[in-house]
């Protein structure tokens, strides 16, 4: 039976998820995006999961569904974010696949000089898996440190991308760095590093992944 999946977000014309799902997975489906200008404008979860066997999460509503579901998952409650929920005995349950998806990709991860960039739900995540794991890390984001771009990352031999797609990264970086974008398909950050002889990582591989995880919390 064809399934009913959805994504909510926000901007997200540009997603490759539907293309993952059906592609990549080989998951016989339907696949909405739903595209909401606030979080006032998202309806009633219940509603939404009765038109729907599973449904996503994307930047800037983790958070915001997270504190909307009935109950959460460890995953979610190390993220403090939901970006995957189904209906379970009348209760809306989330979890965070992305949480999942990155304890997997980084889980050989050892003797690096890390940096995140970012302070929304991705980079979060990736704290608390690295709390978990005992992993000393620097966190840079623009509230804070204002124009990422001039700031002095000699020493980090480790860069991950949890800003917002809208962010360029056009800084100096160490040759042999390497530069993980949690965003796929960002051609001007992938442009801008590789031209400084440094490594780098597109998201896509985390977007498959945590579609995988996804898959089996929904049971399809």
């Amino acid at each position: 039976m064809k399934s009913n999946l959805a994504l909510i977000g926000k901007n997200i014309d540009h997603s490759k998820s539907p293309y993952v799902y059906k592609e990549i997975l080989k998951v016989d489906c339907n696949y909405d995006l739903l595209d909401f200008t606030t979080e006032g404008d998202i309806p009633s979860l219940y509603m939404l999961l009765e038109k729907y066997n599973g449904i996503s999460v994307t930047a800037p509503y983790k958070n915001f569904i997270f504190s909307s579901c009935d109950e959460v998952d460890t995953a979610a409650t190390k993220s403090q974010s939901v970006n995957c929920f189904k209906l379970v005995d009348k209760k809306i349950v989330g979890t965070n696949t992305d949480y999942l998806a990155l304890d997997k990709i980084l889980k050989n991860i050892k003797d690096k000089n890390i940096c995140i960039l970012g302070n929304g739900a991705m980079a979060s995540t990736l704290k608390s898996i690295f709390d978990n794991r005992s992993i000393d890390y620097d966190v840079y984001y623009r509230a804070k440190h204002s124009d990422l771009n001039q700031l002095d990352y000699s020493g980090h031999d480790f860069i991950i991308n949890a800003c917002a797609r809208e962010f360029e990264f056009s800084a100096q970086i160490e040759k042999n760095t390497t530069f993980y974008d949690l965003n796929y398909s960002h051609s001007n950050n992938k442009n801008n590093v590789l031209k400084l002889k440094a490594n780098y990582i597109d998201g896509f591989e985390l977007l498959v992944e945590q579609a995988r995880q996804a898959l089996k919390f929904w049971n399809l």
